[in-house]
């Protein structure tokens, strides 16, 4: 059996950490120097399956984000070295206690289907792994909590409002538009959803929605999404980017683009999209 558990305190707010916890489901390279590769394989209401390749391993695991037990589980997939799970944690100070900082806990937890299974990847390897992750999400939310309290201070972008649970969202969404995959983009909508795109006809609901996506990108081979702001009140969402648009004849055009999204419980009830579209189509 290979077992760790570690934990560290962090001196920046929930907000912010929390932000760190979901970034790290999607980006986990950012946060694990192991990792060289990774990809969303699909997407559920309450989480994401996620293969992960590090020198060692290709890792596949069911995700589950809890945001009011705050706390995310890995559960590993198929995986022909070990069964478990890991579960990233946030530990709020006790209401008595307010001036102490929150913690981060990581604990992995992995059966070995083989005798082999521990020869190839060690207790000493998963203690270290487990270790720098834990320590360097902590630098990362420092640092950023820092540069937030700086901003500001000057007045700069960082205001009541700024990115929270509904943002974290719509990034989500985001990413499943930028995987090309249709069915993956649909899933964040209600039912009744108004999706208005640039000057195209408004669409509705996730059949009207995915219609119009398919029609979209038989003339788009690549869509990413570059945030330069985002600011959240009540359950409104709105979104400064920049969409840089690959076309298939290889033209790569980098468009402005405001959003503004208005979300009912987790899901997307109305999005609209200001933009000139009209350079990636021409």
């Amino acid at each position: 059996m290979l077992h760790s558990t570690v934990s560290s305190p962090v001196h920046a707010s929930l907000s912010t950490v929390w932000s760190l916890f979901i970034d790290k489901v999607e980006n986990p390279g950012r946060y694990i120097k192991a990792v060289t590769a990774s990809k969303v394989l699909e997407r559920y209401a309450d989480g994401i399956l996620r293969e992960m390749k590090t020198d060692k391993m290709t890792v596949k695991e069911r995700i589950t984000i809890d945001e009011q037990a705050r706390e995310v589980k890995f559960t590993l997939v198929d995986h022909p070295l070990f069964t478990g799970e890991t579960l990233n944690k946030i530990i709020v100070p006790p209401v008595d206690h307010p001036e102490e900082p929150l913690a981060v806990m990581f604990v992995l937890h992995w059966e070995p289907r083989t005798e082999a299974s521990e020869k190839i990847v060690t207790q000493e390897e998963i203690n270290q792994v487990t270790h720098h992750a834990v320590l360097d999400l902590k630098n990362i939310a420092e640092q950023q909590e820092s540069h937030n309290g700086s901003m500001a201070q000057q007045g700069g972008a960082v205001m009541p409002g700024s990115p929270g649970r509904l943002s974290d969202i719509v990034k989500r969404m985001f990413q499943a538009g930028e995987s090309m995959n249709v069915e993956n983009f649909v899933k964040f909508y209600t039912d009744d959803a108004l999706y208005q795109f640039s000057n195209f006809p408004i669409a509705y609901g996730p059949q009207g929605i995915r219609d119009s996506s398919v029609e979209f990108l038989k003339k788009v081979k690549g869509v990413e999404h570059h945030i330069l702001g985002m600011w959240e009140e009540g359950n409104v969402v709105l979104c400064q980017m920049e969409v840089t648009y690959t076309r298939h004849d290889g033209k790569v055009l980098n468009l402005p683009c405001c959003d503004v999204i208005r979300l009912r419980g987790d899901l997307v009830e109305s999005m609209q999209i200001y933009m000139d579209i009209s350079p990636a189509l021409a």
